[in-house]
């Protein structure tokens, strides 16, 4: 089970990277006025909108990829108990049960 909620969110990942490299620009026109003496912070609503639905789907972005390995080194983990417990050691070496 824990595998194939792996892959799901595996797939989840994958399509928000599809949606993020759609979002990405190479740069976000912010500021209504570059020039401007007073209020020059002022922001644009449009290009601010963008700039902060880019953040956000990055950091859904990082939500995903840290659940996913979350999820894979929880895998990773029981695999290795597994394989430790389905080993049978040498009963000279003091390891194994007699």
């Amino acid at each position: 089970m824990l595998q194939i909620y792996a892959l799901v969110t595996w797939v989840k990942v994958i399509r928000a990277q599809g949606e993020f490299a759609e979002a990405v620009d190479f740069r976000f026109d912010v500021y209504s006025d570059f020039f401007a003496v007073g209020r020059f912070f002022k922001m644009d609503q449009i290009p601010a909108n963008r700039a902060m639905n880019f953040y956000d789907e990055a950091f859904e972005l990082n939500d995903l990829l840290g659940e996913y390995l979350g999820a894979v080194s929880f895998s990773i983990l029981l695999v290795c108990l597994q394989t430790l417990l389905k080993m049978d050691f040498h009963p000279r070496m003091g390891l194994g049960e007699q």
